[in-house]
């Protein structure tokens, strides 16, 4: 018996984003850092911002307003590497701590008041803490100087002006390291690092891939081949998915009614298109020899056609759950029916492979391994599981965007080591192997995804 699990999150890196590549807009450059204030403070992105006289000078750092005696914290292991203690000049009372990777990190206005007063008198017991001198090693999180209004943040309120360095000495905007360590956006696309496994990309994952939306109309993307679409004509129900032929010179679309459409060298074996049906047409999956095809309804009902064999279906056996995916086995003697509710019954050949863990969200897809031993399925809100000899490769829900829930559909790649998944909005993310063709933009909702070869 194999368990279905949810695989353990991967290591994030350091800098840039790490996961899926996706066609997204790039999260901007980062240092995975602890906040370095402890208590409460409120800042806005003020990077650019207009200083001295007739803009004179740009501001390079991010301001944390806070108050005096605020503890100041190390964003990172590293050295102290500079100290300024005669609260002189712009900055004031300052620190710099270098990393083990050479970035620098400065705290600036660091406090120069008696506890209580704001009489300047810089008492060196309350700049900073205990220890803190040039040379010494701190760790993330260890308290190195209190807060204050030294420097020219005399005439402003007390507050931390803090700056993150390469190691050429090149600034960079801080406010993504800041808000990221804290949990919070950076912007309306990016709402985390994200925690994936890296993906190394591989020529031979796919020429392309195939996207259509719930109006069956089609984009083809990388090498992929546009061969018709519905488009322009009145349907009886809305689209629900694409497949691609085996020689990938066609395709399939399947709609609500059960209707067929095919495109390129796909041929028509039937539909249910005009019968009566218990339960609406949720998708179809073509056989390992492409000539035939299984329609499959929301109350798990089977429909064969070609040289598709019925093995079973999942007719009484739902419950309340519908049918929201099926896959063949490699031979095409079974298939896996995958219910909303994380269930997925096996028919034919396709090895048993009970719920270890339930999905948190509904369940919207499943795709099949390529020695036919285990399956992936991918809930609606992005979150990914495997069964059997799947590979965990990441998952939407970990990529750390924004709108990482609303998965629609996925597709695996031609050498069974990676995987795309599609959201509704046409973002397409691309994991393991899997080549990034970029996304789709589409008139509506996507519904389905397919790869050529």
């Amino acid at each position: 018996m194999v368990a279905l699990v949810t695989l353990a999150i991967g290591a994030s890196g350091l800098g840039v984003a790490a996961g899926a590549s996706s066609n997204a807009p790039t999260l901007p450059e980062y240092r995975k850092i602890i906040f370095p204030v402890q208590e409460k403070v409120t800042y806005s992105d003020t990077w650019g911002a207009c200083r001295g006289v007739n803009c004179s000078r740009r501001h390079i750092g991010q301001d944390l307003i806070g108050d005096f005696m605020y503890h100041e914290l190390a964003a990172v292991s590293g050295t102290v590497t500079w100290m300024r203690t005669d609260a002189a000049g712009t900055a004031g009372n300052d620190i710099e701590i270098t990393d083990a990777q050479g970035w620098k990190y400065w705290y600036m206005h660091i406090n120069h008041d008696t506890p209580g007063t704001d009489d300047g008198l810089n008492p060196p017991q309350w700049q900073f803490a205990p220890g803190i001198t040039v040379g010494a090693k701190v760790k993330a999180g260890q308290f190195i100087a209190y807060m204050g209004d030294s420097g020219d943040a005399e005439f402003s309120v007390p507050h931390l002006h803090f700056e993150q360095h390469r190691p050429d000495g090149t600034a960079i905007n801080a406010y993504a390291s800041l808000r990221l360590a804290q949990g919070l956006p950076v912007n309306t696309t990016w709402c985390g690092t994200g925690t994936n496994p890296v993906s190394h990309a591989n020529v031979a994952s796919a020429k392309g891939l195939l996207v259509v939306d719930k109006l069956g109309t089609v984009q083809a993307l990388g090498q992929a081949k546009h061969r018709g679409d519905t488009s322009k004509l009145k349907l009886w129900g809305p689209m629900l998915g694409i497949r691609r032929t085996a020689n990938s010179k066609g395709y399939y679309l399947i709609a609500r009614d059960g209707g067929v459409f095919t495109y390129g060298n796909a041929k028509f074996h039937g539909s249910t298109g005009g019968m009566r049906l218990d339960a609406p047409i949720a998708g179809i999956t073509t056989t390992p020899t492409g000539k035939g095809y299984w329609l499959f309804a929301d109350d798990g009902g089977i429909f064969s056609f070609g040289d598709a064999k019925f093995k079973g279906s999942g007719w009484s056996k739902l419950g309340s759950a519908i049918a929201v995916g099926m896959t063949a086995t490699p031979t095409g003697k079974g298939y896996w029916i995958a219910a909303s509710d994380g269930r997925v019954l096996n028919f034919g050949d396709a090895p048993a492979a009970p719920v270890g863990s339930k999905p948190t969200s509904m369940v919207r897809a499943i795709s099949v391994t390529h020695s036919g031993a285990g399956y992936w399925l991918m809930g609606d809100n992005g979150a990914m599981y495997t069964a059997g000899d799947a590979q965990y490769l990441g998952a939407p829900a970990y990529s750390g965007l924004c709108n990482a829930n609303g998965a629609a559909a996925m597709a695996v790649s031609s050498t069974g080591n990676g995987y795309w998944t599609a959201q509704h909005n046409g973002l397409i993310l691309s994991f393991g192997d899997a080549t990034d063709f970029g996304s789709a933009t589409l008139p509506a909702a996507v519904v389905g995804i397919d790869q050529v070869q």
